[in-house]
């Protein structure tokens, strides 16, 4: 079973997460989905309560797993999305430790912040390498994805 891991658990991760988690069927061969979170009491509150304590429109599928543990759902994950604020970046010296080449989607909008103002496509491949990756842009805001609203991506 491939294994997604989502790094980071604000409005925007945890909007991708839920509806991954709703597109994920038997077609996709039924893939893990595990969120990430800085806090370890948010990832147990997830965990249990399949909500989000501080946005109260995120309701995660029973089948979404949290976990505080970076290093082992790294070295477990098929896939990456990393969906952390551009602050902090920083997690990239982390998830170096255990990465191996897994395809990476960037949901984090911006540049990189307390540094050189470059892209975070460009800070990720400065910390990982010429690795496989895509970023997903667009004016749009979690609240409005998770009701259901139309939106334009890139």
């Amino acid at each position: 079973m491939k294994t997604v891991a989502v790094i980071g658990c604000g409005a925007w991760a945890s909007t991708v997460t839920c509806l991954l988690a709703e597109k994920n069927s038997p077609s996709l061969n039924n893939t893990k989905i595990k969120i990430w979170c800085h806090d370890k009491q948010l990832s147990e509150h997830i965990t249990q309560f399949h909500t989000h304590p501080q946005f109260d429109q995120i309701k995660f599928d029973h089948a979404i797993e949290a976990t505080h543990d970076l290093d082992e759902l790294i070295a477990e994950s098929s896939y990456i999305i990393l969906g952390v604020a551009s602050p902090f970046l920083s997690i990239l010296e982390q998830i170096k430790k255990t990465y191996s080449n897994q395809p990476i989607l960037i949901l984090t909008k911006g540049v990189v912040e307390n540094g050189p103002s470059i892209f975070v496509s460009e800070n990720v491949k400065y910390y990982l390498g010429n690795i496989p990756f895509a970023t997903l842009s667009g004016p749009n805001l979690a609240a409005e994805i998770q009701d259901k609203k139309p939106a334009t991506t890139v």
